[in-house]
């Protein structure tokens, strides 16, 4: 948010966002996960009962640190990104969201390939579009023998005489 107003204070919040992000969701994550390797059998009974409702097993063990060690996966990839900004920010001083601006850009691109095809092409030709992007004639091919099928709104069902 400080980015988009332009604020000056916006290195030194990341740079804290940066030491809570590390605690929250690395640190304190790798406690939990050693937490479920080592303490999970040793608190309340360690049994797969299904009449009394026990379901902490060893099953259940390995459930739980799968997942919490796949979020953990996660969380280091965003912090690969998160650091990368930062680099950004100390090594060229750009402070600039990722995000934000590539989405105009490809947008602009695309724009202005379809123009370009369109006006390369004969006026009196007209222009086959795919899902809104023009369709280069050596990709449409359609096979001379066979018959364009018709749309089921228009095929009519043969009648009974009888």
């Amino acid at each position: 948010m400080l980015n988009y107003l332009d604020s000056p204070i916006v290195a030194p919040y990341f740079a804290f966002f940066i030491g809570v992000w590390v605690y929250l969701r690395h640190y304190i994550n790798l406690r939990i996960l050693w937490a479920v390797l080592t303490e999970f059998a040793t608190v309340g009974p360690f049994e797969l009962n299904w009449e009394t409702e026990q379901y902490k097993c060893f099953l259940a063990q390995c459930i739980a640190f799968t997942l919490l060690a796949s979020l953990q996966a996660v969380n280091l990839f965003w912090l690969f990104l998160i650091l990368r900004i930062a680099w950004r920010i100390l090594a060229n001083s750009v402070i600039a969201d990722d995000r934000s601006d590539d989405e105009d850009d490809e947008n602009a691109s695309e724009d202005e390939q379809r123009e370009k095809v369109l006006e390369s092409r004969d006026k009196q030709t007209p222009a086959v579009l795919l899902n809104g992007a023009p369709v280069e004639d050596d990709m449409v091919a359609i096979p001379e023998d066979k018959e364009p099928q018709k749309d089921m709104a228009t095929r009519r069902s043969p009648r009974r005489r009888g």
